[in-house]
């Protein structure tokens, strides 16, 4: 059994979900004689603090032979909500400014309770509403989360894989081709290649294996991966297949398989 974490990409936003990576991976490694059941844990909006504390709370327990985080580029920025149904649920884990019963309660509650996280998104969004918007990458916290989830893996003794996925447009290896694709402004390819190289040398330092998405993207040509036609971060199911193509040798190798 295979763990699959990230955020909306891994989810499969824009694709059905037997097309997003995770499953193609399993139809991938069934293919190749590995009997292979992956899980998707990926979560609209988590960054790496939510990815950390889900593997914590929640993946180990159904006790997975190997670890794959899809890093996006806005993990190292802090999400605090998310919304499902329209309404908005607390991800965040760490020190808050508000409280909904009590701060041990609430701690117990958001961990065991879909129902409680609910109420604390509301409270969190009215808590919330007045602050400043934080749209800057906190690489500090990137870090710090990084080390948690590599020594949640490690104190698991189970294989942890960074697979980094880059907005679906970098499949242009010209950054002018990539930016016109992307319509976000003049450097927007060159600024999440940016992420992506400081990104993988965080990895790197904490020792995990990376899979480059930005390879595995423009390994079979330059074609449209739109999976929405305004969306440069959620690519098709094509782009889907490249990613679970590329991540598929690091984890038969982290198998021995």
């Amino acid at each position: 059994m295979l763990f699959r974490s990230g955020d909306s990409v891994t989810h499969g936003a824009f694709v059905p979900s037997a097309q997003a990576w995770p499953r193609q991976l399993e139809g991938m490694l069934n293919g190749v004689g590995i009997t292979a059941q992956v899980l998707n844990f990926g979560v609209y909006g988590y960054d790496t603090e939510s990815i950390a504390a889900q593997l914590t709370h929640r993946v180990l327990d159904w006790k997975p032979d190997l670890l794959v985080y899809a890093f996006y580029v806005n993990d190292p920025m802090p999400t605090e909500l998310v919304t499902a149904d329209g309404r908005p649920i607390w991800v965040g884990t760490g020190p808050r400014d508000f409280t909904v019963i009590a701060p041990g309660l609430d701690d117990l509650l958001h961990r065991y309770s879909a129902l409680f996280r609910r109420f604390e998104g509301a409270k969190a969004s009215r808590a919330i509403a007045d602050r400043p918007r934080r749209e800057a990458l906190d690489w500090a916290r990137f870090g710090e989360w990084m080390t948690s989830l590599a020594k949640a893996a490690e104190d698991a003794h189970l294989p942890l894989i960074e697979l980094v996925v880059p907005p679906h447009v970098l499949v242009h290896p010209d950054l002018a081709v990539c930016n016109q694709a992307a319509s976000m402004g003049p450097r927007f390819c060159e600024e999440n290649l940016e992420v992506i190289e400081r990104a993988t040398a965080i990895a790197k330092d904490r020792h995990l294996p990376t899979v480059d998405g930005v390879a595995a993207y423009r390994a079979g040509g330059e074609v449209d991966l739109h999976g929405h036609a305004d969306d440069p971060h959620h690519p098709a199911a094509e782009g889907h297949r490249r990613l679970a193509a590329a991540v598929l040798p690091a984890v038969r190798e982290a198998l021995g398989r």
